[in-house]
């Protein structure tokens, strides 16, 4: 098991109710489909998209996935990715989330690790995050895994794997944004 990660470029809304069965039936016709949750953990996240909805990728548009490794590994990746920029673990941001509002990568290290989804303007955020971000992560990733007591290599990982986790997220939240949708499941 591990976290699958999938963006979509363009989103249209189909509808709402009982969707489970219709989006299951969409996927196995090998449409790209995916139904919005009803009780979000982290409502902002996806503040502009129906509860319990039935989205699918508009026409022309497209997707990307990647797997951001096993459920421990991610959470390993989101604790190099919160020492690089805020020198703590994230536990630090979770405990204080309101004070770090704004600030690079916040909506990520405070998200689930699990299942859930980013659109709008949250999505439109992280991107630009990943984005100017890049240099410093590129610059400061073996830094933090050389000076840390955290065992960080649950796979076997160097600073090219955690860096690569790094740049599929920036590709992601890029092709996603500002009209699509970024899942994780």
């Amino acid at each position: 098991m591990g976290l699958d990660i999938e963006a979509f470029s363009k989103i249209q809304f189909v509808k709402s109710g009982d969707v489970e069965e219709e989006v299951e039936d969409l996927v196995a016709q090998g449409v790209k489909a995916f139904m919005t949750p009803t009780n979000p953990a982290f409502p902002e996240a996806a503040k502009k998209l129906v509860k319990g909805g039935l989205y699918q990728l508009s026409p022309g548009g497209t997707t990307f996935s990647f797997r951001a490794g096993s459920y421990s590994s991610y959470n390993r990746w989101r604790e190099i990715l919160s020492v690089m920029f805020y020198g703590f673990q994230p536990h630090g941001i979770w405990s204080r989330v309101r004070k770090f509002r704004g600030k690079p990568f916040v909506e990520l290290i405070n998200f689930s690790d699990a299942e859930g989804i980013f659109a709008g303007k949250t999505l439109v955020k992280l991107s630009k995050d990943f984005q100017q971000n890049y240099p410093v992560a590129k610059n400061k990733i073996q830094g933090v895994l050389d000076d840390s007591n955290e065992e960080y290599d649950l796979e076997g990982w160097d600073s090219s794997q955690w860096l690569s986790v790094y740049k599929n997220f920036m590709k992601a939240f890029g092709l996603a944004s500002p009209d699509g949708a970024l899942l994780f499941q």
